[in-house]
């Protein structure tokens, strides 16, 4: 199965819903919930979920609910609130805003990108700087979530003898991941791989 960043975008308003949804990277998949408690489910349900994009005003709820219900699940992953009362001081002492960031409405289509771009990289624990191209590379080989596991590591420098051990998996394990990884991208070795990353085969 190809590895895939998947943000969930919280808005009670469809047509917002539809546009911010075409907006995501095509390696992107969306989930959405246009009020808290379809939200709260998703969170809760297990899906793999890596970024939130949540609106402050949810009908009758506050999306700071869904925010800190996200925060206590994720706490590393990034999250970022869609508001047009950023001004309000209740809005902007609440203690979940310390952890995250704010659009404020209306923002431009590069500030939402920007964030899908953080929430990938955070994803893989990759720089942000060469983001883009770890998730090109990833979607043009049809490289596993295991595969990019392994070539994510290796991009921030952690030693191959350590990343069986950082990733829970056996030596062997590794080994046929990085053999199948190497196959599909037409290399012989993870630098190979690396270095083809960076000049964007």
């Amino acid at each position: 199965m190809q590895a895939t960043t998947t943000l969930l975008i919280v808005d009670d308003e469809p047509l917002v819903l539809d546009a911010l949804a075409k907006l995501l990277p095509e390696d992107m998949r969306c989930l959405t919930a246009r009020s808290l408690d379809s939200a709260v489910r998703l969170i809760d349900s297990g899906h793999k979920i890596h970024g939130l994009a949540v609106d402050v005003a949810l009908g009758g709820d506050s999306g700071l609910e869904v925010l800190e219900r996200w925060q206590a699940r994720s706490p590393e992953a990034p999250a970022v609130v869609m508001t047009g009362y950023y001004a309000d001081p209740t809005f902007a002492n609440h203690a979940c805003m310390k952890l995250c960031r704010f659009l404020a409405k209306p923002f431009r289509i590069e500030e939402f990108r920007a964030f899908c771009l953080e929430v990938q990289a955070s994803r893989w624990g990759v720089s942000r700087f060469i983001a883009p191209q770890f998730m090109a590379f990833v979607s043009r080989h049809g490289l596993s979530s295991g595969q990019a596991e392994i070539l994510s590591k290796y991009a921030a420098n952690v030693p191959r003898r350590r990343i069986a051990r950082l990733l829970d998996i056996t030596e062997n394990t590794l080994r046929d991941r990085v053999r199948g990884m190497l196959k599909k991208v037409g290399v012989a070795t993870l630098e190979d791989a690396y270095d083809q990353m960076l000049d964007g085969g």
